[in-house]
């Protein structure tokens, strides 16, 4: 069929229009294209940049601690540490990395914060800062600073114009490497030297890379079921909280953050392994005993195990309530939780526990072999004996130890706990009880 002269001017105007309109299609979604690469680009230099400046800040606070001696002083830096740490592990989260890839500096950023935080309460316990506690300091403080000065020279080159484009085109391309992705897990390379931390804490790498006994057998849940867990359990709506980086290792964990307030939650099972909220602490108008009964009500709303309070102590306006288990008449001291509780309005600051994800699990406690009687008879006739219980304490090798606890007076008046083995008598411990402003500590 011949088409007449009109119909074909009218086909090739339309096969014009459609060209054109596909032309333009083209190039306004270039634009677009151009324009959400800028923008994602800026995204990402500007987390880059807040990680230079955290990781900047992680290394003079930490070369500062070296020097202080007071429990204030080094209170005052480990609120800051972790404050810049928590900055820092958001922006790493941000940074078009997987969540493993960066594992070691993860783990660098959780430990700077807490382990000033054990010295802190070292110090308060009557404790000094000793020569090996200022030889992890040091490490600390070269791994953050060497962190610090690769992630400035990776930022330097990043900020040239164009780099981000091509990195975001490269990415786009799943077959090739992303370069920042490169160049940053070389950071890793930096912490060979990173020394092993054992203290008390829920970041120390006895906590991290031992057996978690409570999460044996338990199922991996999401990061949007970890964060609605998290949101029952801290009695907050915890919706608008930005994911971090994940904690790998022996204790994997989906971390939080809304600026304010920081928690991490086990994959595993979803318990949460620690939460700190930083905020200034107005005058006290709660007592110690007000505090305490705050964590233990606090604890028996969120939990159906027993627990009791072991000790607590109190510094820059928390009081810092620790919660063991209790398995019928046998108090577990491994199994412990850390409650803060704010001495202005009793609002929950901190939780840790570590202690009880590490330990906690189905015990068969066996009959003494010896009574009560038989140990109260191995004591030194110099001590009074005020009461007695049952217990499990831990001992160094990671083990456990069935005894009876003694309270005890000295000949002085001082007070002590006296561990002796119901098994076989053996006096296994014994602790000074200090009594100070703060509360009553253990040495």
């Amino acid at each position: 069929m011949r088409l007449s002269k009109r119909n074909t001017v009218k086909i090739i105007s339309f096969a014009a229009a459609v060209l054109l309109s596909v032309v333009t299609l083209a190039m306004v979604t270039t634009k677009k294209i151009e324009k959400y690469q800028t923008q994602i680009g800026y995204t990402y230099s500007m987390n880059l940049e807040e990680l230079d400046g955290s990781l900047y800040n992680i290394g003079v606070a930490l070369q500062k601690s070296l020097y202080a001696s007071s429990a204030t002083q080094l209170s005052s830096l480990a609120v800051e540490l972790c404050t810049e740490s928590t900055v820092a592990k958001n922006a790493l989260s941000q940074l078009p990395l997987s969540s493993d890839e960066l594992a070691g500096v993860n783990k660098l950023l959780s430990q700077v914060g807490d382990y000033t935080f054990y010295l802190s309460r070292k110090v308060i316990r009557g404790g000094t800062v000793e020569d090996d506690d200022r030889e992890n300091l040091h490490a600390l403080s070269k791994a953050a600073q060497s962190v610090a000065e690769s992630v400035n020279s990776v930022r330097t080159e990043y900020d040239k114009d164009g780099v981000w484009n091509s990195e975001i085109a490269q990415s786009l391309n799943q077959s090739a490497e992303s370069g920042i992705s490169e160049q940053l897990t070389g950071l890793e390379e930096l912490l060979t030297d990173y020394p092993t931390l054992q203290y008390d804490g829920p970041f120390s790498d006895h906590m991290l890379n031992g057996e978690m006994k409570l999460l044996k057998g338990k199922s991996e849940i999401s990061a949007e079921e970890a964060l609605k867990k998290a949101g029952l359990i801290l009695d907050r709506d915890v919706s608008k909280f930005t994911k971090e980086a994940d904690t790998a290792g022996n204790v994997p964990c989906y971390n939080f953050t809304d600026g304010e307030m920081s928690f991490s939650v086990t994959k595993q099972g979803g318990y949460i392994m620690y939460m700190r909220k930083f905020r200034k602490i107005k005058d006290q108008t709660l007592t110690y005993e007000q505090a305490v009964q705050k964590a233990e009500e606090y604890l028996k709303k969120h939990s159906k195990q027993a627990f009791v309070t072991t000790y607590y102590f109190a510094d820059e306006g928390v009081c810092t309530v620790n919660l063991a288990y209790k398995e019928g008449a046998t108090v577990c001291y491994p199994d412990l939780i850390k409650i803060g509780v704010a001495l202005d309005d009793g609002e929950i600051v901190l939780v840790e526990a570590g202690g009880y994800i590490a330990n906690h699990h189905t015990r068969t406690i066996s009959t003494p072999k010896y009574s009560v009687n038989d140990a109260r008879a191995r004591l030194s006739k110099a001590l009074k004996i005020n009461d007695v219980n049952r217990c499990i304490i831990p001992t160094d090798g990671k083990q456990e130890k069935h005894c009876y606890e003694f309270y005890c007076t000295g000949i002085d008046g001082e007070e002590l706990m006296v561990y002796v083995n119901t098994q076989d008598l053996e006096e296994e411990q014994i602790l000074l009880l200090l009594k100070t402003d703060g509360g009553t500590l253990t040495k």
